[in-house]
């Protein structure tokens, strides 16, 4: 609309001018990502931030007080929420809930009856939890920290008897503990334990599932800009306290409860959100997903994408325009009340963010040195030792899977690991690593080794089904004996084609359960196996590879195996690690699609030794 391209007219005039001029503004962008709180003196100006929430007030020519802040809490909703109804954002009534307090999530509903909760019939939330060891080592750091958040209005400060007859049956005492990352630099962080005798997550219910941008997001912007040939760069910043940067409804904070020492007898009341608590992140990502969809109401159409995960900020932007957009969001953001910690701010055309580095020169997405450092070093130890423990071996893992979210290539060499950790889940003490896991460990340490540590995105899966050619395979079983086929299509005629009985010779997985009809999926992921072995550099030399695999029972699941590069189903893994490095050597995307039984019967017509249709020279 008029009034919306006026107002981004406006607010960049506004940015420019404080900045000294165009020169000076186009300057801005590299020194935030540098310089860090220095180069944030622009974005940080407590008179520009003004001059924005002004011109933005003047855009909605509304009476009242849109400039104001409820206490608890830094965000101008009033101002937030007006914006995004203006915009005909559909969530926009949230922020105004915010400005009264949102509900923990206790008393949202009735008594929970008819709620299918994870509490079995005997549990019973009690009232009370003593605290963890860890707080008691560290209680000069607790009482410190809590005293600070009530002097900031996060927490109130009770008689632990005033604290009772205040909220009586609508209470709980909490457990909390301190976790300390060694860093550097060290840090130490509270947790809120609102699970384990309380239950009070086990009584919340968010209506909505929370969606982070991550790794596939990712993904999907590198191949865009490189497909584009923008010359990328990246500012990311970090939001402090983000969780804790909204209200609770009052009726609800004695849910809240925690103390510093068991012993104590005053009780802290948490009146904002609280980490750990289940409602916390989706509240939050409530109202910073509406901050971050009125950027780009503000900024309008230009290259430029803000990714929020959880208080981690990461602008990216593809052109002049897009650099421009992030130090105007930046501005505009902190205009509305997100406090950053603009020390933190940095950037550039290497970046990292949650845990991922992104490398824009050479359009590559993959782990961050230190994360690789550290798995290599893991991978190497375990692999060489034979040797390791339950919880060591899942929490490692967890961050191989985190990992793989954005090294596509090696995400099927994880199946086997998931598989070994949930048969031996639980089981104390050291446990010998079997020789498959072993060989899967020092391949990865290598790999990470050899730079395989960033990778370069996969092609974008286009909607168009116009492909020069497709491969179509089909596998059978029957009377103890299987058979696999496929042939090689350009839309008029058959090019190649090739037809095998598995032999137990070769294929011994595929009789592991004595009847190869067990085995189906297996077999027919054989199948497109073999034809991208046969024809995939033939084919990528003329456009994406694509296979079309016979749906039936659970043959429709490989697409998804596939898509994913993952499954813990022997022997699937066994073959999508095959696959997955054929397909990385040969640098060929795989589009998997179903299609009905009727129309890969020329398929199945290999595997029933039907050759009608299949030229022998061929």
């Amino acid at each position: 609309e008029a009034g919306w391209r006026e107002l981004r007219g406006k607010l960049e005039e506004i940015v420019v001018n404080h900045a000294g001029g165009p020169i000076p503004f186009d300057r801005v962008v590299f020194e935030m990502a540098t310089k860090g709180e220095a180069g944030c003196s622009l974005v940080s100006d407590s008179a520009l931030q003004a001059a924005i929430r002004s011109a933005m007030i003047e855009h909605l020519g509304a009476k009242g007080d849109l400039d104001e802040i409820s206490p608890g809490q830094p965000l101008r909703l009033k101002l937030m929420s007006a914006l995004l109804r203006d915009a005909g954002d559909p969530d926009w009534q949230v922020l105004l809930d915010a400005q009264r307090g949102l509900p923990v999530g206790i008393k949202v509903y009735e008594e929970q009856t008819s709620w299918k909760l994870e509490m079995g019939p005997a549990d019973v939330a009690k009232a009370w939890k003593a605290n963890y060891e860890s707080a008691a080592e560290h209680i000069d750091y607790v009482r410190e920290h809590f005293d600070a958040e009530v002097a900031e209005g996060l927490m109130l400060k009770l008689d632990e008897d005033a604290f009772w007859r205040r909220y009586g049956d609508e209470a709980a005492l909490s457990a909390i503990a301190v976790l300390v990352d060694e860093g550097p630099p060290q840090k130490k962080r509270v947790i809120h334990d609102a699970s384990h005798e309380v239950m009070l997550n086990h009584r919340i219910r968010c209506l909505d599932k929370v969606r982070s941008p991550r790794a596939r997001e990712k993904r999907y912007l590198l191949r865009f800009l490189k497909d584009h040939r923008c010359a990328a760069l990246s500012v990311t910043g970090d939001i402090s306290k983000a969780h804790r940067r909204f209200r609770h409804s009052p009726d609800e904070w004695g849910y809240l409860g925690r103390k510093a020492s068991d012993s104590d007898a005053f009780v802290y009341v948490n009146c904002v959100g609280t980490f750990r608590v289940a409602s916390a992140g989706y509240w939050w990502s409530r109202i910073s997903g509406g901050g971050i969809r009125l950027m780009h109401h503000i900024t309008g159409r230009r290259l430029l994408e803000l990714l929020l995960y959880a208080d981690d900020l990461k602008a990216v932007a593809g052109d002049r325009a897009g650099r421009r957009g992030i130090v105007i969001s930046y501005a505009s953001l902190a205009a509305l009340g997100f406090p950053f910690k603009w020390a933190k701010t940095c950037g550039g055309f290497v970046v990292e963010w949650v845990g991922f580095e992104t490398a824009y020169s050479s359009f590559k997405l993959g782990l961050s040195q230190r994360r690789a450092e550290w798995l290599i070093r893991w991978c190497m130890d375990v692999a060489t030792s034979a040797r390791t423990t339950w919880s060591d071996f899942s929490r490692a893992l967890g961050r191989l899977g985190f990992g793989a979210n954005a090294l596509s290539w090696e995400r099927p060499f994880l199946g086997p690991m998931y598989s070994w950790s949930a048969a031996t889940r639980g089981k104390h003490g050291s446990l010998t690593a079997p020789v498959m896991i072993r060989v899967i460990l020092r391949w990865l340490a290598e790999r990470f080794q050899e730079g395989g540590r960033l990778q370069e995105p996969m092609t974008l899966t286009e909607a168009s089904g116009n492909v020069e050619l497709t491969f179509f395979s089909g596998a059978k079983a029957e009377d103890g004996r299987a058979y696999v086929g496929g042939y090689l299509w350009n839309g008029h005629e058959v090019l190649s084609w090739y037809a095998a009985e598995v032999l137990p010779s070769w294929a011994p997985w595929a009789f592991i359960k004595n009847d190869p009809q067990r085995t189906t999926a297996s077999l027919e992921l054989l199948g497109t196996l073999l034809c991208v072995k046969l024809w995939g550099s033939r084919m990528s030399g003329r456009s994406r590879s694509t296979g079309s695999i016979t749906g039936a029972t659970d043959n429709q699941g490989n697409t998804y195996a596939v898509t994913k590069l993952m499954s813990t189903k022997y022997a699937l893994p066994i073959l999508l690690m095959e696959l997955s490095e054929t397909l990385r050597l040969g640098s060929i995307f795989l589009d998997l699609r179903w299609v009905f039984r009727e129309r890969n019967q020329w398929a199945d017509d290999l595997t029933n030794g039907e050759f009608g249709h299949f030229p022998m020279d061929k």
